[in-house]
């Protein structure tokens, strides 16, 4: 597996010693780890509880039967060469991607679904693995050819193995739910600058406040980031036509949160996202391998583009029970491109009688 090696321009500040106490369940252990935090004036450190929601009630990890994995902030902060949710899922056991175009296989069932490439674009296909972002279920296009950016996201949920009773059809292999940030009443943003080889390039903006005190705020987010393919073409008779088998990902998303002050208990949440990606049918090379050359014809590549809403609404009734409603638009695009080929062969005609 290659590596592409980055630049960032983020500055990380290193981890504050943490003191770790294992318990064996005897005594004197215990009593060790009362004399040890006693000497260095520290108390026991308290770990954050981490929440699931993918089974459609929040619970903690610890409380949850399914196997699931759940990928942090400060988890994505740490990768600072990760760009999209898929990078992160990449060290996580019993997930594993093909390649750098796909979708991910967990424990051993393709999420891709039975066709891939031009067999999926001209016959279609069903995932068997669900990726929710923000409450929109991606179809086989965005999850696939596009790129879940883990710009301001908050969580990621990955669920292995079937998971059909909370998030319904095409997930017998499992399921990743993915939730962004929401707005704050307090302004804040940030922003990022990255560059590195193959073209490497990556720029992103957040920025989140109030519109009307406590009851209206906003969050917008952008993210783009592009890369040329790591794949030398060396064939004298490749066509590259219209293609373009560069990686380029643009993720755009604006969220309002409402929560009016005449309506105590009501909480209402609009997410607008745009996604803009493109990428070639895959990148693989031919033997011998360590010199990433390929000698096809010809290769496909992929545009998509998207729009989605999302309107959530939430009205507590005095903390016994709640409401929920969800309302969702989305509306996509997808084109393939490539070149006819014919391998050297020619064309012949014949004519005269037969009998």
């Amino acid at each position: 597996m290659y590596r592409i090696e980055e630049f960032s321009a983020a500055v990380h500040v290193p981890f504050r010693d943490v003191t770790l106490a294992v318990v064996l369940g005897c005594a004197s252990s215990g009593a060790l780890a009362q004399v040890a935090d006693a000497s260095t004036g520290r108390g026991p450190a308290l770990l954050d509880e981490v929440t699931v929601t993918g089974e459609k009630v929040q619970r903690s990890v610890r409380e949850t039967a399914s196997s699931v994995v759940v990928v942090r902030p400060q988890d994505m902060k740490a990768r600072a060469d990760a760009r999209k949710v898929d990078d992160m899922l990449r060290d996580i056991p019993n997930v594993v991607y093909n390649g750098s175009v796909g979708a991910p296989v967990i424990r051993g069932t393709d999420g891709q679904g039975s066709n891939s490439g031009s067999g999926a674009f001209f016959g279609g296909t069903v995932p068997r693995a669900r990726i929710n972002l923000d409450g929109h279920y991606l179809s086989y296009w965005e999850s696939t050819f596009g790129g879940t950016s883990i710009w301001d996201v908050d969580s990621v949920e990955v669920f292995r193995g079937p998971q059909t009773s909370a998030q319904g059809a095409n997930s017998i292999a499992g399921a990743i739910i993915v939730h962004t940030k929401d707005p704050t009443f307090q302004r804040e943003g940030k922003a990022q600058l990255q560059a590195g080889n193959l073209k490497s390039r990556r720029a992103s903006v957040m920025f989140s406040g109030p519109v009307l005190d406590n009851e209206l705020a906003a969050r917008v987010a952008l993210d783009y980031s592009g890369r040329d393919t790591f794949i030398d073409y060396v064939n004298p008779r490749y066509s590259k036509g219209d293609t373009d088998t560069g990686l380029k990902d643009f993720n755009g998303r604006v969220k309002l949160l409402w929560t009016p002050s005449a309506v105590p208990g009501l909480e209402s949440k609009l997410t607008v996202a745009h996604t803009r990606t493109n990428r070639p049918s895959t990148e693989a090379a031919a033997p011998p391998y360590d010199k990433l050359q390929n000698r096809t014809l010809t290769m496909p590549t992929f545009k998509s583009q998207a729009w989605t809403a999302v309107s959530d609404t939430r009205y507590d009734l005095d903390g016994m029970a709640s409401i929920n409603n969800q309302f969702q638009y989305t509306d996509g695009k997808t084109t393939r491109y490539s070149v006819p080929w014919t391998n050297g062969g020619g064309q012949y005609r014949l004519s005269g009688h037969f009998r």
